[in-house]
């Protein structure tokens, strides 16, 4: 009978695997970019401590019980790694099938790298005697679920350097924190790479330009990332105005809101940039200047904090007057409850467009008596009661077409039609509008 009184998560605990995440971390996100140490120290460096941390990290995940799965999940590691190493194709298929799941892991095949393999059969008879099962204390168990969290994100941390060395690709998409766009944008322009960068372009009009120069001096394809443009709804909103259905437009109103982000750094100001205004009120400054077609000539706003517990702005109202004297009315919010509220209303001479794509507005409405775990929408409050679900989010808010038309415009090897001049703009008039809250008067671009 085999035996079967292993618990291999308690190896997460133990000091040779927690040393070798401590080294896995400082060296994948400190050594190697500080430039501290030769490249090739760490880079076997991060060989070394991956093989003591990834075989027990395998193990506890799959819940092995006995010696053999134990040696089993050790093996599967040693084996996976010698593949890579040895074959640029193993090398190019482990990165692309970690990029299918989203984990941005690329891998540099380097035979010399298996220098390291020995370090498998200390660590799996070192970290063994620290997996005999014991009944364990919530704490403790709280510490495991933790390590091993830790453990399998800087088991797939890479560096930019590691990226540009991996298999070969044409575009960046940049998805980061406000306060990282521009020097992700810098670098992989500077390596030719294609980029889109999710909205704001920057934290402010400074860095907005700074990240057109990188792009137009590399010569690269350049995509501001504006979903409400691609979203089906607008894109019929924009042919019936252009159609003149209701006459030259007069004033445009424009909201979105929730309840506010999820992630921490959106309320840091020196990371995020600015509030709501910035994080929400972009997208209705920029359908404003996409509809309009106009020069923004000067802007007023308020910005106020309400609720949250943030140095930025949690409301913010903004007018925008255009050179042709159309005005734009910005309502941007973390404060609106009940879910996302998206909401446009253009009156023109002719007639009235009216827009709503909050929770009451969905076409599919259910009642609840018991909570469900089913997804529903973007900022969703409720699981229980009155539920609102929105059938293909993802094309309806428009990133489907905003990827789809941006890689049409790479192969065709054309401009899209939202770049990060588009970009530059809606930064600008952002700005001023930070300006007119500060000083609380009308401020001229």
């Amino acid at each position: 009978m085999q035996d079967r009184s292993l618990a291999p998560h308690r190896a997460l605990l133990h000091p040779l695997w927690l040393a070798s995440l401590v080294v896995l971390a400082l060296n994948d996100h400190v050594f190697k970019s500080a430039g501290v140490l030769p490249d090739v120290i760490t880079g076997k460096l991060s060989d070394f401590a991956g093989l003591l941390v990834a075989p027990a990290l395998l193990a506890a995940l799959t819940r092995v019980q006995t010696r053999r799965g134990w040696w089993l999940a050790h093996l599967a590691v040693g084996a996976v790694f010698s593949a890579i190493q040895l074959s640029p194709e193993v090398a190019a298929i482990w990165s692309r099938g970690m990029a299918a799941i989203g984990v941005p892991w690329v891998i540099v095949c380097d035979p010399t790298d298996l220098i390291a393999l020995p370090i498998l059969l200390v660590g799996g008879r070192v970290l063994a005697r620290g997996t005999r099962a014991t009944v364990v204390s919530n704490l403790r168990r709280s510490a495991e679920c933790a390590a091993a969290t830790v453990g399998l994100v800087f088991c797939t941390a890479t560096s930019y350097d590691e990226l540009f060395r991996g298999p070969e690709f044409d575009v960046v998409d940049i998805c980061l924190p406000n306060h990282l766009h521009l020097g992700a944008a810098e670098r992989c322009a500077a390596e030719r790479k294609h980029l889109i960068c999710e909205k704001p372009l920057g934290r402010t009009a400074a860095e907005a330009r700074a990240m057109l120069a990188a792009a137009e001096s590399a010569g690269v394809i350049h995509c501001y990332g504006e979903n409400w443009r691609y979203a089906p709804d607008f894109v019929e909103i924009e042919a019936r105005i252009r159609a003149g259905v209701i006459g030259k437009p007069l004033w445009l109103r424009g909201r979105e809101g929730h309840f506010g982000p999820h992630t921490p750094w959106f309320y840091d100001k020196q990371l995020a940039g600015g509030g709501a205004l910035l994080d929400m009120g972009c997208h209705v400054i920029g359908t404003f200047l996409q509809l309009v077609g106009k020069r923004t000539r000067e802007v007023f706003c308020t910005a106020e904090t309400l609720h949250h517990d943030t140095d930025c702005e949690d409301n913010a109202l903004g007018i925008m007057r255009f050179e042709d004297g159309t005005v734009g009315q910005v309502e941007a919010s973390w404060t609106v409850r009940g879910g996302m509220a998206v909401t446009l209303e253009v009156w023109g001479d002719e007639g009235l467009l009216i827009f709503d794509r909050s929770a009451l507005a969905q076409p599919i409405k259910i009642f609840a008596r018991h909570a469900t775990d089913a997804y529903l929408m973007e900022k969703a409050e409720s699981d229980r009661g009155w539920l609102f679900p929105m059938v293909e989010e993802y094309r309806r808010y428009g990133y489907q077409g905003e990827i789809e038309h941006f890689l049409d415009a790479i192969r065709a090897g054309r401009e899209p039609s939202c770049t990060f001049r588009n970009g530059v703009e809606v930064n600008e008039v952002i700005d001023a509008m930070y300006a007119s809250a500060r000083e609380r008067t009308w401020k001229e671009l």
